[in-house]
């Protein structure tokens, strides 16, 4: 009898020692996981005062460099942040590259960023154009049916003479994104500016279609682009 209710204690004391082995895991588990919320919520709220202090930058004149570098250096510091707390998310990359390639154009901008210490080890010491180069490809990486993202990462190619590239990456985008105007009229005018009539043809008639189908007629806006193009016979197709 004796024995018997040793086991009986024996499996009570298991079964009490399961139900709070189960307790400890679901309070783990919660903790975990709003702590993964937290750092998402924190890696959103940097990006947004990045933007703004990307924004703030843009409106100070040259004459202020200094003022001009330092928002800067905060909104990438910031991105750096949003980096570290989710890298999950494309757009801190994609942000990352597209203020590489509007700094990279202003030599005493890009000078004073101290942009190494604000990249990886890997990256320190890479140009602008590879810099952004890798930075729009991580973006891709992670949400590679992002038109947009193809799209800039195909100008880039473009810029530094790798068109093959770049029109592998302006298709992808289309591919992704058939009814977006903004890309149509793009890629109408880079295939314009480099002689190539079908693909020009193509892409702008796309984008007309797509302007009648939302206002019934051709735009204002359209006839504009039209013309600055010097193919406004194409308003009465």
């Amino acid at each position: 009898m004796a024995d018997s209710r040793q086991i009986n204690i024996y499996k009570i004391s298991l079964g009490k020692g399961r139900a709070v082995l189960v307790i400890f895991l679901a309070l783990l588990s919660f903790v975990y996981y709003e702590s993964i919320l937290y750092q998402r919520l924190l890696a959103q709220l940097n990006f947004s005062k990045a933007r703004i202090a990307f924004a703030k930058a843009r409106y100070i004149s040259q004459d202020l460099i200094v003022k001009k570098s330092l928002l800067y250096q905060d909104g990438l510091k910031l991105l750096k942040s949003s980096l570290r707390l989710d890298s999950a998310d494309s757009r801190f990359n994609f942000e990352f590259a597209e203020i590489i390639n509007e700094a990279k154009d202003d030599p005493e901008l890009w000078g004073s960023l101290g942009i190494n210490n604000l990249v990886s080890p890997e990256e320190a010491g890479l140009g602008p154009w590879e810099l952004a180069r890798i930075r729009y490809g991580e973006a891709i990486l992670k949400e590679p049916t992002n038109a947009i993202y193809h799209q800039r990462l195909g100008s880039l190619y473009d810029k530094i003479g790798q068109t093959r590239k770049a029109e592998e990456e302006f298709a992808q985008a289309v591919m992704l994104d058939p009814q977006n105007i903004s890309l149509r009229l793009y890629l109408s005018q880079y295939f314009l500016s480099r002689g190539k009539q079908d693909d020009f043809f193509k892409h702008i008639s796309r984008a007309i279609a797509i302007d009648k189908a939302a206002n019934l007629t051709t735009s204002w806006e359209m006839q504009n682009f039209l013309k600055r193009l010097g193919q406004e016979d194409l308003i009465k197709q």
